[in-house]
């Protein structure tokens, strides 16, 4: 028994029962030291070791049995995973162990050291906590907080997984279980020692749990949509430039009632898109400071508003989240591969984050905030574009993944050269072109030089 520093005073009347103390020199400051010292044992060599939970002393016997069957075998260890994907918010909830429920033969391990190192690392945030959903790019874990619950098994999943699978595996799943991840753990741990093996059993006897617990599935709350009841919007011309078009802002913010501002960049030197991108970043912190802004619009200094701001105002009523076109990097390299190349050596950023997405976006205020508190503009010096990468990748780095928290839906329409030709040919703008702005539903148009005829068509009036 591992007992608590707080505890102290249990220890000779433990000892006297038979039970085999260690007093601990401190206590548990949550869920976490104390579940993890459950693995202490592990280390032992010459012992075989099966670890479980009180609350499952009614199914104590048939771990004690996989656990013999285990010591028959070359495989090293035996397990349950959690054979469930993701969570209602998109978070991954699949573990390949629970700690309550596996065995191991001791000594294939130095679980002293490996606690000590994986718990450090983790207090200065060096452990990845997000994982590469097929399909959906990276998302983050469920439970993985130092000393919060589930950092046992997030230990486990991390650090003692990958060691353990090279010794072989016998692994126990529900019959009912359905998990793309598990597909993937069973192919890993085959590769990492073929002794591996996989053994199906009645689900009513994963966790203790009733074969009618097991066999419903679990009702699950919606998550909540979010909304803006009294969305402000800073429109942000990070482009060191004159706007093209002041007289149509001016009409347009007139139909605002102070509930938008005009944020433009300082006149000066500019060179490149990566200039731009950290102009953005300044003026963005600069209007947090000013007032409680909900959402910043990034604009070129080229752009228009194509629809009223009340129907603007009405979309982050209803759904205000971030706007952005996006597509991951694993989608663009199938078809694009030059352009997925452009993120590939981006500096500490793994390729699996990338993302592309439209040069001109929306961002609400939760995640212009997280965007501001660790500047990554740094990591796309080298990129050729880091305008179309930059906001949905370090969203991805930051912990929130856009393909599950961003609306993927136009904010600015750009006109394609090959049919409306470049921008320099905008200043008598075609009756169909502006049937095809209207027809995009965007809410800004871009391309339009000082002296284009964009403005005679009032797009941007209430009516």
């Amino acid at each position: 028994m591992y007992l608590a520093k707080d505890l102290e005073f249990l220890a000779d009347e433990l000892a006297a029962a038979g039970n085999e103390v260690y007093l601990m020199n401190s206590s548990s400051i949550n869920h976490a030291p104390g579940s993890l010292w459950r693995f202490l044992p592990l280390s032992e060599e010459g012992k075989v070791i099966t670890v479980t939970d009180t609350d499952r002393l009614g199914e104590l016997e048939n771990d004690l049995a996989r656990t013999r069957m285990m010591a028959k075998t070359d495989a090293g260890s035996w397990r349950v995973p959690i054979p469930n994907d993701l969570t209602v918010e998109m978070k991954v909830c699949y573990l390949p162990f629970i700690a309550c429920q596996f065995g191991v033969k001791g000594g294939l391990l130095e679980v002293v050291e490996l606690l000590k190192a994986f718990t450090w690392q983790c207090l200065r945030g060096a452990v990845e906590h997000t994982l590469m959903m097929p399909n959906c790019g990276p998302l983050p874990l469920r439970l993985h907080t130092w000393p919060d619950y589930g950092f046992d098994e997030f230990f486990l999943a991390v650090a003692a997984y990958p060691r353990l699978a090279q010794d072989g595996m016998m692994t126990f799943i529900p019959g009912a279980s359905a998990s793309q991840l598990m597909s993937l753990d069973i192919e890993y741990v085959t590769w990492g020692n073929p002794a591996s093996e996989v053994i199906y059993f009645p689900s009513g006897s994963c966790c203790g749990q009733s074969e009618q617990a097991t066999s419903s599935a679990p009702i699950l709350e919606e998550p909540t949509e979010k909304r803006c009841t009294n969305p402000k919007i800073a429109f942000i011309f990070p482009e060191r430039r004159d706007l093209a078009h002041p007289e149509v802002w001016a009409e347009y913010l007139g139909n605002t009632h102070n509930g938008a501002v005009f944020t433009v960049a300082s006149d000066g030197d500019q060179e490149g898109e990566l200039a731009v991108l950290q102009e953005s970043h300044a003026l963005m912190q600069k209007a947090m400071e000013s007032q409680d802004w909900t959402h910043f619009i990034i604009l070129p200094g080229d752009a228009v508003p194509t629809r009223g701001f009340a129907q603007l105002r009405r979309s982050f009523q209803l759904d205000a989240r971030s706007r952005m076109t996006l597509r991951s990097w694993e989608d663009e390299r199938k078809t694009n591969v030059l352009r997925a190349q452009q993120v590939e050596n981006l500096t500490n950023i793994r390729r699996e984050h990338a993302h592309f997405h439209s040069p001109w976006i929306a961002l609400s205020l939760e995640d212009a905030e997280l965007l501001c508190s660790t500047d990554l503009t740094v990591s796309f010096a080298a990129c050729a574009s880091p305008g179309q990468c930059y906001f949905a990748t370090a969203l991805s780095v930051l912990g929130k993944p856009p393909l599950q928290n961003v609306a993927t839906r136009s904010l600015t329409w750009t006109p394609d050269k090959n049919r409306h030709g470049s921008s320099d040919n905008h200043y008598e703008i075609a009756p169909s072109t502006i049937a095809t702005i209207i027809d995009s539903g965007c809410f800004f148009a871009t391309g339009f030089p000082v002296g284009s005829s964009i403005g005679n068509y009032q797009l941007h009036h209430p009516t």
